[in-house]
């Protein structure tokens, strides 16, 4: 097997319906960390090493009230109202604030 090291860069899209923006960040960076392998077609498993993870929009729309969210603000932080903080640290997805 050679010593080279490829280097591959994705935009990665997608709709995910009934979670909330907390839980998306979590549950998506697990599953990053989770998979650690790729597969071939043979079989064989190529290790992956994820060097950077950051999400760039997290939107909500709510077709009811036809109403679009945005989730983060320009630096990538999550923007949540006091009960969606306090809802994201009783389901353990943050930690208390200091």
């Amino acid at each position: 097997m050679s010593n080279k090291v490829n280097y591959c860069e994705m935009k990665l899209a997608f709709v995910a319906k009934d979670i909330d923006p907390s839980e998306l960040i979590v549950y998506f960076n697990n599953f990053l960390n989770e998979h650690t392998h790729l597969e071939s077609r043979s079989g064989r498993k190529h290790p992956i090493e994820v060097v950077e993870s950051n999400f760039v929009t997290i939107n909500q729309y709510d077709p009811e009230a036809d109403i679009e969210r945005e989730y983060l603000d320009d630096k990538g932080n999550l923007i949540l109202t006091d009960d969606e903080i306090q809802e994201a640290i009783n389901k353990g997805l943050i930690g208390e604030p200091s």
